[in-house]
């Protein structure tokens, strides 16, 4: 699937029958007049950001039982991705999770695309351009962004 060329931040709303319902707030993410994030356009919208965030947490705990934090919601992205199901992960194969749903979000805004798989089936990324440098807490909500992006596109979509 190749990534939209505008990608949206969303804000869970729930419907008439009380669900939460994912609806997109049109935000476009623009770098230096390409594809990327444009901050100055998002800070505005924090609180956006937030609220979808905690709703997509709300949502999963309701899925598996347990409200995951940001890295939970990585690794879960990340078992999606490698598609092999159920499983035990070493802890070095958890952090390669993490990293890979990190790769696989941000490829969202083309920031990465895969190389190609290994023998084990697992993807391997490589960088397409540069991310702008960004704080701690402006990374954060950048990837919060492109996690409610993929959960849209990919999950609930």
């Amino acid at each position: 699937m190749k990534p939209e060329k505008n990608p949206e931040i969303y804000a869970m709303q729930p419907d008439s029958q009380s669900k939460p319902k994912l609806q997109a707030t049109l935000r476009p993410f623009e770098l230096n007049g390409g594809i990327g994030i444009n901050l100055s356009s998002h800070l505005a919208a924090d609180d956006e950001v937030a609220i979808a965030w905690q709703q997509l947490l709300v949502r999963l705990e309701g899925i598996f039982g347990k409200q995951p934090d940001l890295n939970g919601v990585l690794f879960l992205i990340g078992v999606q991705e490698l598609g092999q199901g159920q499983r035990n992960f070493s802890k070095e194969e958890k952090q390669d999770l993490m990293h890979w749903a990190i790769c696989r979000v941000l490829s969202l805004s083309e920031f990465y695309e895969p190389e190609g798989k290994d023998q084990e089936g697992w993807v391997h990324w490589k960088p397409t351009k540069k991310l702008p440098y960004l704080d701690l807490v402006n990374q954060e909500k950048v990837l919060k962004e492109h996690i409610l992006l993929y959960f849209e596109q990919e999950v609930f979509g």
